[in-house]
């Protein structure tokens, strides 16, 4: 939660989002571009969880365990990348059902 208020003040501050104002009173992100809000904290999470160990050599010193780490780290992003585009999912739907319903 708190990295996607980050990544988009981020993306507000760059211009790349356009905010509209429903008639609820809350401000809703325009969807254009819905994937990259919870790519780039990712993205720098696997970065970093894989680029130091990679920086200090532990691929020459430790095969082995450096392909473990690899591993459990992409299998921990790829989980949340899906858990993160279910709740969304869900989170349509449900906005979907609410408008249909008003009309």
């Amino acid at each position: 939660m708190i990295i996607n208020k980050i990544t988009y003040r981020f993306h507000d501050r760059a211009g790349a989002e356009q905010k509209t104002l429903e008639p609820h009173g809350c401000i809703e992100a325009d969807n254009r571009k819905p994937a990259r809000t919870g790519l780039i904290p990712l993205g720098w999470y696997i970065l970093i969880t894989l680029g130091v160990p990679l920086a200090n050599g532990s691929l020459q010193r430790q095969a082995a365990r450096f392909a473990e780490h690899s591993a459990m780290v992409l299998t921990a992003a790829a989980v949340v990348l899906l858990f993160m585009l279910l709740v969304r999912t869900i989170l349509q739907q449900i906005h979907i059902k609410r408008r249909r319903f008003e009309k």
